[in-house]
């Protein structure tokens, strides 16, 4: 069996201390209620089979932990068998206990297991990403949200096996009598190898084992009780539960932190005997129910269970029941007569659970409107994952309790919801129905705050009041040899009990355990609201060795990954260590000499741009097969990177077609662009046309997108009955793991005018994936074609908090930023205007190493809105504040004809291919055509754009389509969905716009997207 050094160490002697404690008469306290074992799954690592989740074989699993007073901490090490011909990329997902983190990774490389060491998260994950499209062995940890954490492993070698080690600290569950440890065991496959071993140190009594494990039994050995398991080819069906009897009333820890001193206590918080109070019966009582599709396969009969038995409790009471999803459903009121909620009940069965979630949608309900149905309190029932909405802007002006049986949810949100506003918080995974009930009066027991001199105790927590059952850990850092703390406990502000604990230095020992369990109770405060304390929260992960929202663990292999990456390696990789650090100095001069090239290599790239512009293509028949790359036009020149031309019977014959007269041009002079200019908002015509004129009619048609699958076929022949979003629910136990299926069934609800379900449905995306960026963009793409912008555009800061180092992310949250400014229906167009601004600058100044001249496109676009800024009133003009452009990089360059492609999936090719009138065919092999027909670079390695232009059309058909030329990704997906914008006119005041999402199953396929016809006006 495996054991690590650091484990040896975990000898926290916690020492049980007879504390007095000072009880004032008070209310009899509630019957405690042994908490049930939470619903938990061992960790399995999965790859994607087209939407499914295929398990990898398990070798062998090898676990070691060790309990010291309420607190344990959890090594495993797992060994997974690919057992797949093909190398692929893995992800092990896994729920922990409240209040617990990972804090400590390790991943096999070289036949040795090497920890990972804290990194920013986006930092980690780009360095992760980045390694995998090379091929080479890194590893991550990420905190996804709530207290779920996902460990991503690649390469799983093809009938190979990866070796993955997780560490984790988490408190023991009990009530008044014993704690517990849990440790899920129930896996669905047999292991080849299984090895437990669990250490109690300085146990008073034997602790006592249920579970599946035969002659599982502790046996003392020094200060502690030990207890280990072996077997081969294991099926394991029932988790070990650990229970530590008779435990003293209070254990005080106080441990070493560098030069600081940290402490754990655990204390029984016991509510004095008394005469028991009586809650107040509430007349009218509100129900927010999360009925999002993440709800579809919950554990919801606890949930249930415990609003049944408050009916009962009550009595008689009105319920408004308020369902939500991406959006707030309509009130349904339900008069509760002799605690019968039969009626209510089955009327939360049956809601449709499908759509995201807007958990910031639930404010306005909550507050109450002066006009508004008023609550004696008001109930939440959800999993605490917004996706829509994140968080209540306000939990309103009547106590909210929360409610959820989901262990993956987001409790530390729940309960920072209720107990701010003087509720409480259920965990239905860790406590029982009945035993939740007695949280739901006006005043359950609570731990109260504790009270200490700030000069010698800080950064305490629970830092609040939170209702208690059982025993109350709280943890602080002690900043004096010796320190008082006393705490409060009470109903509402009725302070009933009083423990005092005494805190001294010299008592301290340096195990490590208390620090990390202390950093991960700040973290856990602190990641309510994570945007607000990240960095805090990032110094906190760094020097603890854990998981944050803001700080992953990485594993990286090489010196030159961690220079390339700036990723300082652990200090016990000794040689790799010292070698990182002899390279930096002439690492960062290499940086920033890179930078400061930059502008002049855009500057070179836009000039080739400037130079196809204002090429003369009138007399094209001239240029017929001539101009079949960058250098006769000004374009890039596809040398020997290029890829080669398709076969001799993709060339089209090119037949003679009129040229078009002159069109509109831009609101401005269509030339450099001083900053004068800019800023005094001037109106310059272009000699040749101006705002008025042309000779010529434009018809954007798009093909309407027909997925030709077996559910919308359904979808169609119920439709005519008046079924169709039942047959949709219906379909899902069939389709519903594939996003294919709510993109296709979305549009299906948007064509027949029902935009309500289309957005419901389109939003259930959402719930796949916690934080999968390729599907924000697909629903942020679709929800754009429909106009819901504000939406969109939520969608795409998440898309860019989650991809920064991607320029598709900055992109096309300007094109969405920039669509909502320029609506007619804005109030204030400037922030929109420049915040997108702004991103396409990022785009043109950054360093894409997979989307080289990616800076070129997103200058095109940065010109246009200069361009549009120029024409605002000069009330708002003043307040606009552009960014710094280098003015050999200020043209407009406005076109007859635009079209660009972009695409969900990573490491995928798609093509953009377009049929001009003349038969010739402009595509990656042929990016110059004779009319002046331009294609951008070809991205191979993902998402696009490739985009054509023509600034002076032809009359004729203009053929759109869309070529998948396949993927290298390591998973076992297929399909990509592909967002077409076609313009004409662009850059002028004249512009249309149409779009298309659609999707590309396979390799090799070619898919028609529309059609422009361009013809001469009579």
């Amino acid at each position: 069996m495996r054991r690590f050094a650091l484990i040896l160490l975990l000898l926290l002697p916690a020492i049980a201390l007879a504390q007095s404690r000072t009880t004032i008469t008070g209310p009899e306290p509630p019957i405690e209620e042994p908490p049930p074992q939470p619903v938990t799954r061992p960790p399995t690592l999965v790859v994607d089979d087209a939407g499914n989740p295929l398990p990898m074989l398990i070798d062998s699993v090898d676990v070691d932990v060790v309990i010291r007073g309420l607190l344990a901490e959890t090594t495993m090490v797992m060994t997974f068998r690919n057992q797949h011909p093909r190398v692929l990329e893995g992800e092990l997902m896994f729920p922990l206990p409240e209040g617990a983190t990972v804090s400590g990774y390790g991943l096999d490389v070289g036949g040795e297991l090497v920890e990972g060491v804290v990194v920013e998260k986006h930092q980690a994950r780009i360095a992760f990403e980045k390694e995998v499209r090379r091929g080479v062995d890194p590893g991550l940890v990420e905190w996804v949200t709530g207290n779920n954490f996902r460990t991503r492993v690649y390469p799983i070698p093809a009938n190979g096996t990866r070796t993955v080690m997780v560490r984790y600290v988490s408190q023991l569950i009990g009530d008044a009598s014993q704690a517990a440890y849990l440790l899920p065991l129930a896996y669905e496959q047999k292991v080849g190898q299984f090895d437990l071993e669990v250490q109690v140190v300085r146990g008073t009594h034997k602790p006592q084992v249920t579970g599946g494990l035969a002659n599982f039994e502790f046996e003392q050995w020094e200060d502690r009780w030990v207890a280990s398991a072996s077997a081969k080819n294991a099926r394991l069906t029932d988790d070990l539960r650990v229970a530590l009897p008779q435990l003293p009333d209070q254990l005080v820890s106080v441990e070493q932190d560098g030069d600081d001193v940290v402490f754990a206590i655990a204390d029984l918080a016991v509510a004095p005997a008394g005469p028991r109070r009586v809650a107040k019966t509430p007349g009218k009582v509100l129900l927010l129910w999360d009925a999002s599709a993440s709800r579809l396969d919950a554990a919801l009969q606890p949930e249930l269970d415990l609003v049944a038995g408050l009916a009962a409790r009550w009595g008689s009471v009105t319920i408004d029941v308020l369902p939500f999803r991406d959006r707030v459903d309509a009130r349904t009121a339900f008069q509760i007569k002799k605690g019968d909620a039969t009626e209510l009940i089955a009327f939360l069965r049956a809601l449709p659970y499908d759509g995201g979630t807007d958990l910031a949608a639930i404010s306005a309900p909550l507050n109450q409107a002066d006009r508004g149905p008023r609550y004696d309190l008001a109930l939440l029932a959800t999993d605490g994952h917004g996706n829509v909405g994140k968080v209540p802007a306000s939990t309103g002006a009547a106590p909210l309790f929360t409610l959820s049986a989901d262990s993956s949810a987001n409790h530390t949100l729940l309960r920072h919801l209720a107990t701010t506003s003087g509720g409480g918080h259920a965990n239905l995974t860790a406590t029982t129905p009945d035993a939740a009930l007695e949280l739901f009066g006006p005043a359950p027991f609570s731990f109260l705050g504790a009270e200490y001199d700030p000069a010698e105790i800080a950064a305490v927590h629970p830092g609040g009041r939170m209702p208690v059952h059982g025993r109350l850990q709280v943890t602080g850092r002690l900043l004096a040899d010796e320190a008082n703390i006393v705490l409060r406990y009470g109903y509402g502000d009725n302070e009933v009990a009083r423990v005092p604990v005494t805190l001294r230095r010299d008592q301290a020992t340096s195990t490590g355990l208390v620090p990390r369990f202390w950093a991960q109770q700040e973290v856990s405060s602190l990641a309510v609201l994570p945007d607000v304390d990240s960095n805090q929260m990032l110094a906190l992960g760094r020097r603890y060795g854990i998981v944050t929202p803001g700080a992953s663990l990485l594993v990286l292999e090489t010196l030159e990954q961690h220079l390339e990456h700036d990723v300082q390696p652990p200090r016990s990789r000794t040689e790799l260590f010292a070698a990182w650090q002899r390279h930096q100095q002439q690492h960062e001069a290499q940086i920033t000499s890179d930078r400061a090239t930059k502008v002049e290599e855009v500057v070179v790239m836009w000039q080739a741009r400037v130079a196809w512009w204002e090429t003369d293509f009138s007399d094209w028949q001239k240029n017929k097969g001539k101009i079949t790359d960058g250098s006769a036009a000004g374009g890039s020149a596809y040398g020997a990177g290029a890829e080669p031309m398709e076969s001799a019977e993709e060339e089209r014959s090119m037949e003679r077609a009129p040229p078009v007269a002159s069109a509109p041009r831009s609101r401005r002079e269509s030339a450099d662009m001083s900053d004068d200019d800019l800023d005094s908002g001037a109106e310059a015509k272009k000699a040749d046309g101006g705002d008025e004129g042309g000779g010529r009619t434009a018809d954007i048609t798009i093909q309407p997108w027909d997925p030709k699958t077996p559910y919308i076929a359904n979808l169609k022949s119920a439709a005519e009955r008046g079924r169709a979003y039942q047959v949709y629910l219906d379909q899902r136990a069939g389709y519903g793991s594939s996003p294919a299926y709510y993109i296709d069934c979305a549009g299906f609800f948007f064509n027949e005018g029902d935009a309500v379900l289309g957005r419901r449905v389109l939003t259930s995306i959402l719930e796949l994936g916690l934080d999968d960026p390729g599907l924000l963009r697909v629903v942020a793409y679709r929800l754009a074609e429909t106009d819901d912008l504000d939406l969109s555009v939520q969608i795409l800061e998440d898309v860019l908090e989650l991809r920064p180092e991607e320029p598709q992310s900055y992109r096309d949250l300007a094109l969405i930023l920039a669509r909502r400014g320029e609506a007619p229906t804005t109030a204030d167009p400037v922030p929109d205007l420049e915040r997108a601004m702004h991103l396409l600058h990022t785009v043109v100044m950054g360093r894409w190493d997979r989307f080289a001249e990616i800076e070129v496109i997103a200058l095109m676009e940065l010109n246009r809105l200069l361009d549009v800024a120029g024409d605002l009133p000069s009330r708002q003009h003043a307040r606009l504040n552009p960014p710094p452009l280098d003015k050999r990089l200020r043209k407009l360059l406005d076109v007859d004809v635009r079209i660009s492609l972009v695409w969900d999936a990573d490491l995928t090719d798609i093509d953009l291919w377009v049929i001009e009138p003349t038969g010739e065919k402009a595509f990656y092999s042929n990016p110059r055509s004779a009319i002046g027909g331009l294609v951008s670079r070809d991205f191979t390695q993902g998402y696009g754009p490739e985009e054509y232009v023509l600034r002076e059309a032809v009359a004729g058909t203009y053929t759109i389509q869309a070529n998948y030329y396949g993927s290298s990704q390591q998973t076992l997906l297929g399909a990509a969905t592909v967002k077409a914008v076609v313009w004409t006119d662009w850059g002028r005041p004249n512009q249309q716009r149409q779009e298309l999402t659609l999707r590309l199953e396979q390799s090799g396929e070619v898919v028609t997207v529309g059609k422009i016809e361009l013809s001469e006006s009579p």
